[in-house]
């Protein structure tokens, strides 16, 4: 799948990718790389989980 930006969002990427930036500094001072690698092995591990619970958990769509 392809995602185009329109030219307004494209005039805000170096902002969002600045701010992304200082966002991950805040978010892992401290943190060793093991220990980013780590957290986000696991966080995406999480994610899986509730993206399965998810589909396990949605309604049959009715037979027309």
């Amino acid at each position: 799948m392809t995602v185009n930006l329109s030219e307004q969002a494209q005039a805000l990427r170096t902002d969002y990718d600045a701010v992304s930036l200082r966002m991950s500094e805040l978010f892992y001072e401290g943190f060793t790389d093991k220990e980013i690698n780590v957290l986000e092995a696991m966080l995406i591990r999480i994610l899986a989980n509730l993206r399965n619970t998810e589909q396990a958990n949605k309604p049959e769509k009715p037979k027309e």
